[in-house]
């Protein structure tokens, strides 16, 4: 499938180059080279550089990659094209534009995965990148909260919130939970006992990171995940040890209730107090209310991309918590307020496709009895599920775990589909 361009993409100094960039994702707080310049950042000069290298070579050949196609595009041009519009008509231009440059970087990030994830990189290489460079930020988050170092975590009424070296505890959570579906496939089709054992050291820990965020969001995404993960697997959960794994959930369940402390507990029972509980909650509440005031303004194009800060600020609501410009917190509400409805069914429907890709080739794979690329593909597509849930209680439609869970489903589907077509892809088969 690539011996048009693999003298190049599969080039072992660009695929590392590649994988540091994936693995600088979870490091938010040591990618800034400099306090003076803090647009100068680890991950994108890595990824600058990936460009300067692909993009002059393949303009020398006259061709773009096959593997930049991709049937998410039309949707991901045709929302650019609506916030471009949007952003040209908004009261808010500088913050607007500002916006539409973030989607571009945004783009060059899907494009850059898509170039440079090969077979073996989705097959192997990302789930074990992922899952150490977000397990070793997991452990950074515990030590943070359990002893509460100041460089791992954040103060809190309630205690206080392990973050890691991530930009906050809820980034830090999502993080957690979206390598979860990937450690759960490793475990049950790792090729030896000392990588499952890894991998379910990583859930464990990984599992406690998002405890020791402390984030109700976190919270929430963990249970709704962890039914998915036992639907997911289903199949492979043998009724012999079905005792032990209750007596498993058992043990760890009565030694978080030991090791945990009691500000956690108090911090989550918040969510069945109402939104006038806690300031956060009702400030949510706030968020989502000037949002929807700013809709029926502009319900067709919105008030131009990225843009709700200017809306919260100017509110009557933003006056009452004595806030500046904030986020949503909820990137279905941004993309509303920013474009209006028609580029919230635009974003809508590239999620679709997404999720689409990652469905249709899961049922591919599993037609053709390769029951472990299913299982592999079914991980990814739940990692993509926990952003969408993630995207309900904070603003990201840049997050990268976001922008690379986008070309994954392409790269599924296009491994899916070479396989039913007879096509060498370099999948793993099934035993």
């Amino acid at each position: 499938m690539r011996n048009d361009t693999s003298s190049i993409l599969t080039h072992p100094l660009l695929q590392l180059v590649y994988y540091l960039t994936i693995f600088s994702i979870p490091y938010y707080r040591w990618r800034t080279l400099s306090a003076q310049y803090p647009f100068l950042k680890i991950d994108w000069l890595l990824v600058m550089f990936l460009a300067s290298i692909v993009v002059p070579y393949f303009l020398l050949q006259k061709r773009f990659p096959e593997t930049l196609k991709s049937n998410l595009w039309p949707w991901i041009l045709l929302f650019f094209v609506v916030n471009l519009i949007s952003s040209c008509l908004s009261r808010y231009p500088s913050a607007a534009f500002d916006g539409v440059l973030t989607l571009i970087l945004s783009y060059l990030f899907i494009a850059i995965n898509l170039i440079f994830i090969t077979p073996e990189g989705f097959c192997r290489i990302m789930p074990v990148v992922l899952g150490l460079s977000v397990g070793i930020g997991a452990f950074l988050t515990i030590i943070g909260y359990f002893f509460h170092i100041p460089m791992f975590s954040v103060g809190l009424g309630l205690g206080f919130r392990g973050a890691g070296p991530t930009i906050g505890a809820n980034n830090m959570a999502l993080m957690c939970i979206f390598t979860l579906p990937l450690l759960v496939h490793w475990v049950l089709y790792g090729r030896t006992r000392l990588s499952r054992l890894l991998a379910l050291v990583l859930i464990v820990v990984n599992v406690l990171g998002v405890v020791s965020t402390a984030s109700r969001g976190g919270f929430l995404n963990l249970i709704f995940m962890s039914i998915l993960i036992s639907f997911e697997q289903r199949r492979r959960f043998n009724p012999r040890y079905l005792g032990i794994l209750i007596a498993g959930f058992g043990f760890a369940f009565i030694a978080g209730l030991m090791v945990v402390p009691g500000s956690y507990f108090e911090r989550q029972k918040t969510l069945a107090k109402g939104i006038h509980s806690d300031p956060s909650l009702s400030r949510r509440s706030g968020y989502l209310k000037v949002g929807w005031d700013s809709f029926k303004e502009n319900p067709v194009l919105g008030k131009g991309t990225l843009c709700f800060g200017k809306v919260w600020a100017k509110s009557i609501t933003a006056r009452r918590f004595k806030m500046e410009e904030r986020p949503a917190h909820n990137t279905y509400m941004d993309v509303l307020v920013g474009t209006g409805i028609l580029g919230l069914i635009i974003f809508l429907l590239m999620l679709w496709r997404a999720f689409t890709n990652f469905s249709q080739a899961k049922k591919i794979f599993r037609s053709l009895g390769n029951i472990e690329m299913a299982s592999l593909v079914g991980a990814y597509r739940l990692s993509f599920v926990s952003v969408l849930i993630y995207f309900f209680v904070k603003s990201g439609i840049e997050h990268k775990f976001f922008l690379l869970a986008l070309p994954l489903s392409e790269v599924a589907f296009r491994l899916a589909r070479g396989e039913e077509k007879g096509i060498d892809t370099e999948v793993p088969n099934s035993d």
